[in-house]
């Protein structure tokens, strides 16, 4: 029971930093990117190719110390697929940019299914040395959650990140205030891209194997409801949203039976098993609320930080 709650644990860390990766694209610079599932799938094949080349034993230093590397180069290969399909992509806006970077991720995933699978695996996917356990693979990832958490608060407070929500509020209006558009819009593709692939190795050290059916279009499109709830441009709000909503999978597929149990109805039973078998249903139902009853997500552009200094002013003094 507990390597199960660790596991929820560490799948819901491994969306967060996905999460925070996606806000500093979509988030910060307004930009309508479809193909992150494409650099979490980058950055956690060149992060296991990595790692299997060297094969360290499990918790001696050599494997710490690779474990670390491996995360640098897939965080360095993301960002640079990042930048190779950003410069053309981002000339487009919209929904055209929103296809271009989908056409990009269902490429990767066609690919990585017929290129060089004696290394690679192909279809049934890449073996990975012995795993960490699921409790020390989410300490990890409550560090890398820290790290990568302040990196995207800091960068948001920066004179780059204020340029980069410039941006998203009018870009016209930046270009005019003498800022390059084009590259800021590229710094955040390659960031974002870069801590998606940071998420891609950490989910491979992870895991016994990983296959391109990992990253299909719902390696794109949880992560950005993810942001949508917690608020477009919040870095806060992306680590709440990620936990909502990675706690929701294992209540569908959990809760059901139980509710089951509590009341014997043939249509109430059948209800849940349709539930419990598409879990997309209740992210859709949770949508539809957040967009009638709080359009702008959780936080908004705000951070616990900001809403806390709000409250302490708003506090009567004594």
């Amino acid at each position: 029971m507990t390597d199960i709650v660790f596991s929820i644990l560490l799948n819901i860390g491994v969306f967060v930093i996905l999460a925070v990766g996606y806000n500093v694209i979509n988030g910060f610079t307004g930009m309508f990117s479809l193909g992150h599932a494409a650099f979490f799938g980058i950055g956690a094949y060149a992060g296991g190719v990595y790692l299997t080349h060297f094969d360290p034993a499990l918790y001696t230093a050599p494997y710490w110390c690779h474990f670390v590397v491996g995360c640098f180069v897939a965080m360095i290969v993301a960002g640079i697929f990042g930048f190779l399909v950003g410069v053309p992509c981002l000339r487009l806006r919209g929904d055209y940019l929103a296809i271009a970077t989908l056409a990009f991720a269902e490429i990767f995933r066609i690919v990585m299914d017929t290129l060089w699978p004696t290394r690679l695996g192909g279809p049934t996917g890449l073996e990975m040395p012995p795993k960490l356990p699921s409790h020390w693979a989410f300490l990890v990832a409550l560090a890398l959650i820290a790290l990568v958490v302040v990196a995207a608060s800091r960068i948001k407070r920066s004179a780059t990140g204020r340029a980069f929500l410039a941006i998203r509020e009018n870009e016209i209006a930046a270009q005019v205030m003498g800022m390059n558009t084009s590259r800021l819009k590229v710094e955040a593709f390659v960031i974002g891209s870069a801590i998606a692939g940071l998420a891609g190795a950490l989910y491979a050290f992870s895991n016994d194997r990983i296959a391109p059916k990992d990253f299909d279009l719902m390696k794109t499109i949880v992560p950005l409801l993810m942001i949508v709830l917690g608020g477009l441009g919040s870095v806060s709000g992306s680590v709440v949203g990620a936990v909502l909503l990675g706690l929701i999978d294992p209540l569908v597929r959990f809760a059901p039976e139980q509710m089951k149990k509590l009341w014997e109805n043939a249509q109430f039973a059948w209800t849940m098993d349709r539930i419990k078998e598409n879990p997309q249903l209740v992210y859709a139902l949770m949508l539809i609320l957040l967009i009638r009853l709080r359009p702008q997500g959780i936080f908004g552009t705000n951070e616990i930080s900001d809403l806390w200094r709000a409250w302490r002013r708003r506090r009567p003094t004594a």
